[in-house]
């Protein structure tokens, strides 16, 4: 619940964000759309080759603002991952072991094993 409760803050943060990003920018001069689309293009890493881009490149307070945005970004999601991560890695319920010693996985890992002693190709009783 704590997780659920963190990867939705962390949505909501960025929201905010990017809503601030987008008046920091409006107040260097661009329309509130084209502010909008700016911001929202650096906070999702993807980017569009338009005049409206170079004018956030060229100027100095709006290259730093979707700079900030795009580190932004990257600590949002990297702190989403890690919080998915968490959810998946605890057990869901009392006398399951969890997904790290599902028998499945158990099989892969036994597979594994046998590969690594013992490789295809080099079977006993073949003499090369």
């Amino acid at each position: 619940m704590v997780a659920l409760f963190t990867l939705l803050s962390i949505i909501a943060v960025s929201i905010v964000v990017n809503r601030i990003a987008t008046k920091a920018l409006e107040h260097t001069g661009l329309s509130t759309e084209a502010a909008r689309f700016q911001s929202y293009s650096a906070f999702t890493g993807t980017g569009f080759t338009t005049e409206e881009a170079e004018g956030v490149v060229n100027h100095p307070a709006r290259r730093r603002i979707v700079m900030a945005l795009m580190l932004l970004r990257n600590a949002g999601l990297v702190t989403a991952i890690s919080t998915k991560a968490s959810i998946r890695g605890r057990p869901q319920r009392r006398g399951y072991p969890g997904p790290r010693h599902h028998p499945r996985r158990r099989l892969v890992h036994r597979r594994a094993a046998r590969t690594i002693q013992d490789p295809p190709g080099r079977h006993a009783g073949v003499v090369r």
